[in-house]
């Protein structure tokens, strides 16, 4: 008997009957390829899914808070394939948050705290940019001074 698996299942080969058997799943299949496509469908379906989402962009982008539709976990599990504007994406699951009520108000205070960060940011810009330079002329003449008693 030869043994192998595919995706966690395992897979058994009985010659006598000339038969792959995945017990765990129930298949049945004359060959070992005809046993991954029925292991990969079964997988597929039970990772599918339709579930509201609303992204969160790792950059905090204008984006956050854009409505898609969950559609599909990936294999690896790290990603999920969304439906947003008709297109399908792949993106990283901790990009993905469910859209509750709750985590509608929690954008809108993202939206709120990034616009005041931009604020604050502009302003410190503004107020950096207003501190007079030196200038090259203005340190000779500091410079050529005569020193005091008291600056030693």
């Amino acid at each position: 008997m030869i043994e192998t698996a595919h995706n966690g299942h395992a897979i058994r080969y009985d010659e006598d009957g000339d038969m792959w058997t995945c017990e765990g799943l129930g298949l049945k299949a004359r060959s070992l390829a005809g046993m991954r496509v029925r292991i990969n469908k079964i997988d597929a379906d039970a990772r599918r899914i339709n579930a509201p989402v609303l992204l969160l962009t790792k950059y905090g982008s204008g984006a956050d808070g854009k409505e898609a539709n969950a559609v599909l976990v990936d294999v690896d599990k790290k990603h999920v394939f969304v439906m947003v504007g008709g297109r399908r994406e792949k993106v990283a699951i901790d990009e993905v948050v469910v859209d509750t009520p709750e985590n509608r108000s929690l954008f809108v205070d993202l939206h709120e705290a990034k616009a005041a960060t931009r604020a604050a940011s502009d302003r410190f810009d503004a107020v950096k940019k207003s501190i007079p330079r030196a200038t090259a002329d203005g340190l000779l003449k500091l410079g050529a001074e005569p020193k005091t008693a008291d600056d030693e």
